[in-house]
């Protein structure tokens, strides 16, 4: 499975969470984009100022896809969680 389509499944059922549909990964336009516009595109994502607890932690997409995390709570921040850096490096793990 390549970057993107890992990071879309990971994202898969955070539609109804947004205010935005232009908000959703599965939007992002990527075809004209290099691999590293394409990770800095993904891990500035506006997604990561959403919030999603289960009452005991944070979904974190680097550790779990969002359709497997149990959400009791969202809400919006204005920094991004988990960082843009700690995205990057985990996209390029992959």
């Amino acid at each position: 499975m390549d970057m993107l389509t890992t990071f879309i499944n990971r994202t898969l059922g955070i539609e109804p969470y947004l205010n935005s549909q232009n908000e959703c990964p599965i939007h992002i336009k990527t075809k004209t984009l290099n691999q590293d516009e394409v990770i800095k595109l993904l891990s500035e994502s506006s997604i990561f100022l959403y919030r999603f607890s289960n009452g005991k932690r944070l979904w974190n997409i680097t550790q779990q896809p969002f359709y497997e995390f149990d959400v009791q709570s969202a809400w919006e921040e204005p920094m991004p969680y988990p960082t843009p850096e700690e995205v990057t490096k985990w996209l390029k793990s992959l």
